[in-house]
């Protein structure tokens, strides 16, 4: 299966997923509470409604001493880079409609990136929107651990990699931890 037909049938179910349930969230395992608090910088996102939203989390790393971050598109040609955010700041709309801090935030290097996705493999294998912000964005930041995060219906067994496909070190679900990336060890 290509990649434009696995991700109309992965946001089929992501959306089916979602809809069937109320107040679905993903807690913060304990696991990776330690990893997000204390002196690093934490990239997140903003949830689209049918993404697990990981603004709480970056609210206890932030009340836990992190800097926090988001995803940043200056235009439709740039590279996404990763700008500073505080919990109740103001965000504005992108290019691409996802809420994002304004121009004048600072540009932080993270850490740890946590990362949206439509699916996912054990192997650390994750499939996007299909735009590539973040694979284009991770070798700007080679030493952040990319954590995805999905619900656990998006999982399949094998995602079709390209070679620019950057796989994640660890992905969350709502079950907990589902993976470590075995494909670079």
């Amino acid at each position: 299966m290509n990649k434009i037909e696995l991700r109309k049938i992965l946001r089929k179910d992501r959306q089916e997923f979602v809809s069937s349930r109320e107040n679905l969230a993903i807690e913060l395992p304990t696991d990776l509470a330690g990893i997000i608090s204390g002196p690093g910088i934490v990239a997140g996102y903003v949830s689209n409604g049918k993404e697990p939203d990981v603004l709480p989390w970056l609210e206890q790393a932030y009340e836990r001493g992190a800097s926090c971050a988001l995803p940043y598109l200056a235009d439709r040609q740039s590279l996404m880079t990763f700008k500073a955010w505080r919990p109740g700041e103001t965000l504005v709309p992108s290019d691409f409609g996802f809420l994002q801090p304004g121009d004048g935030c600072a540009d932080l290097s993270p850490d740890i990136i946590l990362v949206p996705m439509l699916g996912f493999d054990r192997h650390g294998g994750r499939i996007g929107q299909g735009q590539g912000h973040y694979d284009r964005a991770f070798p700007r930041y080679p030493d952040a651990k990319r954590i995805g995060i999905a619900w656990s219906v998006q999982e399949r067994d094998a995602i079709p990699i390209d070679p620019w496909d950057v796989s994640l070190d660890m992905i969350v679900t709502e079950t907990g931890v589902r993976s470590q990336n075995e494909r670079d060890k």
